[in-house]
Parts: C-alpha cells; sequence; structure tokens
C-alpha cells in the first residue's frame, strides 16, 4: 500500500480510475469467484427464494418500542428492497433500485448505492416479536451476494469508485463506506451470522480501505475542506476496532483523531465545509459521524483517552452555534444564521440530540426534552393506530426513500434532559444569558469575522471578510428579539430576494462579494484580525464598508436602534428579508415606514424621505417539518402546534436615489 504523499493529482485520479476498471472487469465473468466468495459458488448458481411481504395486518403498533415507530414503513417495504437485488450477471449483488442516494446516482458502479447493505443486516440479525426476517435464508443470500459485490468494486489500495467525478470522491466514498460497513460488521459478528470467511473478507477490505485513508496525505490535505466526509474514518474505525485488537489501526487512528481538532475545526470553532460553516452536513453527517465514533470507543478501554478529544471539538462547536441559532419564542425551535453556509441551505432547526448533553450543559438547549420526545412519540403512535396497515408506497426515486441511516444508530447511546434541564441550559446561550455585549470571532486564516451585537432591546449578527464561497451573503445576517423571536434572517445563495443589503442596476447584491470592513466602539477604531474568540469594548459599535468605487455604507449599532446610511450613486434598492406569521402578524406599509406587531411588541423600520416599501417582494415557508434528510437524531416535535411551519421569508424593499438613511426598532407597540 503507498503511504507517501508525492503522488500528483493527475497520476492519483489515474490510477484510481484504472484499478476500478480492472476490477469491474475482473467482477464481469458471470459465475466467476467475486473476492469473499469462499465456499459460496453454489449460491452464486443456485436460485434465491424470494423474499415475502410481511402482512402489518397481522401486527399492530403496539408490537414496536417507542423507539420503533418509524420502523413499519421499513418492515413493509424491505422485500420490494431485497428483491430488488441482481441475481445474476456481472452486477450480480447489485441493489437495483432508486431509493437511497439520487435516482441519477443509481449506477452499478456508485459503491454509495450499496451502502444499503446495513439495512440488509439489520433485519437480518434484528431479535423482536415483528422482525419475520431474522436468520432467512432468501435475504441471506442476497446479503452475501450484495457484500460480494461491493468487494468486487474495492481497488487494491482500499477505494470504491463514484462514477463520473473528481479523483478526490474515491476517496470519500471510501471514507463513507467505512462507517456503513462498520455498524454492518457489528450487526454480522454474532447470530445468526453470514459464511464466516466473507465476513473474515469483509473484515480485510474494511482494514484495507482504513489503513490507506489513515496514511494517505494528499486526500487528507484536501479533506480538511470536508470534515463529514473524514469523520466518517472515525466511526468506521472505531466500529473496526470494537471488534478486532489492531494495533497499527489503532495507532493511526489515535494520531489522526489527536490531529483533529488543528486540522478540521476552525479557531472560531465551525467545521469548514468548503471552508466554512455549513449547518447541514455539521447537524446531519458530521454528527452521525461523531455520535458512532463515541459510542464504540466507550465500549473499549483503550479508547476512552480519545473521548476527551471528542469532548473538546463539540465543546468549541456548541460554543459557536450558540452564538447563530436564535431560540423561537415558547421553544419552537431555532432559526439559523444561514448567510454564512458555504455548501447547502437550512434556515431553521427544531431540535438536535446530543447524547453528550448529559455531561455538556450547553448541549440540553438544541436538544428535545424526554416529555417532547414522549408526547411526540403518543402523536407518532396515535397516527399508525388510526391508519393501521397503511404505511404509504415505497419511495421511489427519492434519495432516502430507504434510507440506511434509520439502521445506523438505533443501538446507539441516547440522552435527554429534563423540561428544567433544558430551561436552564438555553439560560446559558450568551444572548439569554447577556444583555448586552459586543462578541467577535475571527479566523484569522479564513479571514472571516462574525461579530453579535446583544443589546437590551435586539440581538443582531453581522458577516464580514472574505468570502470563502460563492453562495455566501455577507452583511446583517440575522435580528432577533426575545418576544418576535427571530424577525430578520438573510439567506446564502439567493440572487433576487431573501438576502439583506443594496442592490442597483439589476445587479447581484452588494454584500455577495468579500467586504472589508472597519469596525469603531465608541468612535475608536478595532482591528477584527488582531485577535481571534472575544468581547470587544462596550459601547456603541460603527461598522463601515465600500460598495464598489466611491459608495460607501455604515450600519451603526445603539442601544435602542440601528441605524444604516448608504451613499450610492444613481438609483438603487435596500432590501430588508422579514421574518413573520403572514395569518398572525400585523403589517403596515407608509411612505418610509414599514411595521410588524406581534404580542404587544412592533418591529419599525423608519426611512424618512423614502417611498412606501414594497413587501414581500417574495416569500417561501422557514420550515415545513422535519427534513427527511436528518433523521438521526434531529427530532421534529411541532408538527402538533398550529403555527409550527407557519413562519415565511418576505423581503421588504426601500428604493432610493443616491443615498439612504434608515433606522431599525423593536420596542413596545405604539
Amino acid at each position: 500500500m503507498r503511504q507517501d504523499s508525492g503522488m500528483s493529482n493527475d497520476l492519483t485520479r489515474r490510477r484510481f480510475l484504472q484499478g476500478n476498471a480492472a476490477v469491474l472487469a475482473a467482477g464481469a465473468v458471470l459465475g466467476a469467484k467475486l473476492p469473499g466468495a469462499h465456499g459460496a459458488e453454489s449460491t452464486a448458481t443456485s436460485a434465491w427464494e424470494p423474499v415475502p411481504p410481511v402482512d402489518l395486518g397481522e401486527l399492530s403498533p403496539g408490537d414496536f418500542l417507542d423507539e420503533e415507530l418509524d420502523l413499519p414503513y421499513y418492515l413493509a417495504h424491505f422485500h420490494t428492497v431485497a428483491n430488488s437485488v441482481v441475481e445474476s450477471g456481472p452486477n450480480r449483488g447489485f441493489i437495483d433500485i432508486a431509493v437511497w442516494r439520487n435516482p441519477e446516482q443509481q449506477d452499478p458502479a456508485n459503491a454509495r448505492v450499496m451502502e444499503n447493505v446495513l439495512s440488509f443486516a439489520y433485519f437480518y440479525t434484528k431479535d423482536r416479536p415483528w422482525n419475520a426476517y431474522r436468520g432467512s435464508e432468501p435475504v441471506r443470500a442476497r446479503l452475501e451476494a450484495a457484500l460480494r459485490f461491493l468487494m468486487s468494486l474495492q481497488d487494491d489500495q482500499g477505494l470504491y469508485p463514484w462514477p463520473g467525478k473528481s479523483w478526490s470522491t474515491g476517496y470519500g466514498t471510501a471514507a463513507f463506506i467505512t462507517k456503513f460497513l462498520g455498524e454492518t460488521l457489528v450487526l454480522l459478528n454474532g447470530t445468526p451470522s453470514i459464511d464466516s470467511e466473507l465476513f473474515d473478507d469483509v473484515m480485510a477490505a474494511q482494514r484495507r480501505s482504513l489503513h490507506y485513508l489513515l496514511t494517505e496525505q494528499e486526500w487528507y490535505h484536501f479533506a480538511v475542506q470536508f470534515p463529514n466526509q473524514w469523520t466518517c474514518i472515525w466511526a468506521g474505525a472505531a466500529a473496526y476496532l470494537h471488534l478486532r485488537d489492531d494495533d497499527e489501526i489503532e495507532e493511526l487512528f489515535v494520531k489522526r483523531l489527536d490531529d483533529s481538532p488543528d486540522h478540521f475545526q476552525t479557531a472560531s470553532g465551525a467545521y469548514p465545509e468548503e471552508h466554512y460553516v455549513d449547518w447541514n452536513y455539521t447537524f446531519g453527517t458530521h454528527r452521525s459521524n461523531e455520535r458512532m465514533t463515541r459510542h464504540y470507543l466507550l465500549q473499549r478501554a483503550r479508547g476512552r483517552r480519545q473521548l476527551g478529544v471528542l469532548r473538546t471539538m463539540l465543546e468549541r462547536w456548541l460554543d459557536l452555534l450558540s452564538y447563530n441559532v436564535l431560540v423561537e419564542p415558547e421553544g419552537r425551535g431555532f432559526i439559523l444564521n444561514s448567510a454564512v453556509e458555504t455548501r447547502s441551505t437550512r434556515r431553521y432547526v427544531d431540535h438536535v440530540a446530543h447524547p453528550e448533553a448529559q455531561e455538556i450543559p450547553l448541549a440540553r438547549a438544541f436538544a428535545p426534552s424526554s416529555r417532547e420526545l414522549a408526547e411526540q412519540r403518543a402523536r407518532t403512535r396515535a397516527g399508525l393506530d388510526q391508519a393501521w396497515p397503511e404505511v404509504g408506497p415505497l419511495r421511489v426515486g427519492e434519495q432516502f426513500g430507504f434510507s440506511p441511516y434509520t439502521f445506523m444508530h438505533r443501538d446507539h447511546d441516547r440522552w435527554y434532559p429534563t423540561d428544567q434541564q433544558r430551561q436552564q441550559a438555553i439560560q446559558l446561550l450568551p444572548y439569554v444569558a447577556r444583555q448586552s455585549f459586543i462578541h467577535q470571532r475571527v479566523d484569522s486564516k479564513l479571514a472571516i469575522h462574525m461579530t453579535y451585537v446583544r443589546r437590551p432591546t435586539y440581538y443582531a449578527a453581522f458577516n464580514s471578510g472574505r468570502r470563502t464561497h460563492a453562495q455566501q451573503r455577507l452583511g446583517l445576517g440575522v435580528l432577533w428579539h426575545p418576544v418576535l423571536g427571530t424577525v430578520m434572517q438573510t439567506q446564502s445563495d439567493w440572487q433576487s430576494s431573501g438576502t439583506w443589503g443594496t442592490r442597483a442596476g439589476g445587479a447581484s447584491r452588494e454584500e455577495a462579494g468579500t467586504s472589508t470592513p472597519r469596525f469603531f466602539v465608541d468612535g475608536n477604531p478595532v482591528a477584527p484580525w488582531a485577535h481571534t474568540n472575544r468581547d470587544l469594548p462596550t459601547g456603541d459599535l460603527l461598522i463601515t464598508y465600500s460598495l464598489g468605487s466611491g459608495n460607501t455604507k455604515s450600519v451603526e449599532f445603539h442601544d435602542d436602534e440601528i441605524l444604516v446610511t448608504t451613499s450610492y450613486a444613481g438609483e438603487f434598492t435596500e432590501d430588508f428579508p422579514i421574518v413573520f406569521y403572514p395569518d398572525v402578524d400585523d403589517v403596515v406599509r407608509e411612505p418610509g415606514l414599514f411595521v410588524l406587531r406581534r404580542d404587544g411588541v412592533e418591529l419599525r423600520v423608519e426611512a424618512p424621505g423614502a417611498g412606501r416599501p414594497s413587501f414581500p417582494i417574495s416569500s417561501t415557508t422557514i420550515h415545513t417539518g422535519p427534513p427527511h434528510a436528518f433523521i438521526f437524531e434531529q427530532v421534529d416535535l411541532r408538527e402538533a402546534d398550529p403555527l409550527a411551519g407557519a413562519k415565511r421569508l418576505g423581503t421588504m424593499r426601500f428604493s432610493a436615489v443616491d443615498e439612504l438613511s434608515y433606522r431599525i426598532s423593536i420596542a413596545a407597540a405604539s
């Protein structure tokens, strides 16, 4: 196995593609003995019995534990997925149904489709009264064929293919495979079992991938841009070491894990997906990797030292998160400072559970309480009772139509706070705990500075510096009030509306690009690049920056208002993305005035001399329900709440010529 780092990108890519082409060609001969096929040639030639369907009518929701209430859908449709496994020919063992990954990725050369071997292993091994598939020979035949097909895709280095992508995706695919294969092997390391030589071959393939990924340098330096991919290796290695003592893999894993805080987390606490924070990937894939890693480290005395590394990284992340997630009144989840995200778009998160919340109080602020979870499960059970045995059709053609993530964490640790513990944790959020501060977090390597301003009547985040990804939008990111919740949120990757700032001549928002602002507190200059995470002196904050040649803008944060002044030659508009309840809030629009009222409090945006503002320029729902992509411990509790999902985003717009000043304030309604 190659361990040096001298190979160029082109050579790495060429060898990777050539290696997988050779493996696929070797496996294309019908009846050929694929890697891992020891003692199983008869299975390759004999016809399989079909996997029979389960009649849910012979079961009831009462047969499922509270934490299993999502499984009837998967149980009802497992036979369809299982019977999709190709029985003969060059693709024997391929799971040929588009229910995991996007439909256009349903390709025998895409190893990630085969991550659903975890689903097969779960139903084959799980000892539950409702599981008719435990020890099923038709399931075993397909599971073993699927594992052999997956092994046939692995090249000599331990990589797996992802068709039509750059050289780096072979490494990322291998990292994900180690995670899903790791949990699959844990399930199969018992009774009922599969062919013992095949199990050993899969373990050897897992070791091959782990060794290469833990020693390869070129992709490691590339992967610092995508921590969600790299931390899959944490999970895969932890599961492998749970099954087998391996001093060499242990040493490599410990070294890489110990290096992770410096390499895969920024000074501000972000896991930098393409150079800065991405809420979706961190809440989702990375959080899943971290949880699985923690679970298996806890099982081994040798692994417990590394728990401190995970905890340090999580505490740094939670500290950053606490400034960027804005709690909605009455516990209706959190709206995010989404303008800075780099790869995807996420405006809202309901609750994210952290088993570590048992030891880290701040993590409890974002978790569902045990009471809320029990109530949500009661609602789910009532819905199942009413519709039983109907669970809906199999979602063929959807990326998460039958996701292996459903089975990834079922045996991993869980912990939920009480209502009191969560409320106490919410009081730890900086903008709740303190009524006045200016806090700055600076990632000097990335030249990003995020400034958070708390005043008695509002909390605001201002994003500035070097834009590290095209979809980021800088400037005023969010504005929050304890009663109204979030009233303003800039979106990422929106060209026409949904972002705060200045627009002229139909061009994209001026704040879409890199900004180099100057900061002043009570008239005294402050250099944001001089320090990392710190509080600035108390006082009035002034931020000034240029909008192209000869144009300027200033934002002043005072105790009871925010003043914005734009000087821009010619006609321009100022956009202000409002977060509101369309069926609840009172909205007033008059020349130079916009007012939003709810619960005796009003947001006022006053622009003397301006015309009547437009509103909404466009409107989109902030939250419409649980994001299906994040089923692993992201819990949606609001489906019974009449206001859940009702908040919308609409852009309020003032038009001006040459100059516009406007005042933003939140106070008791007049």
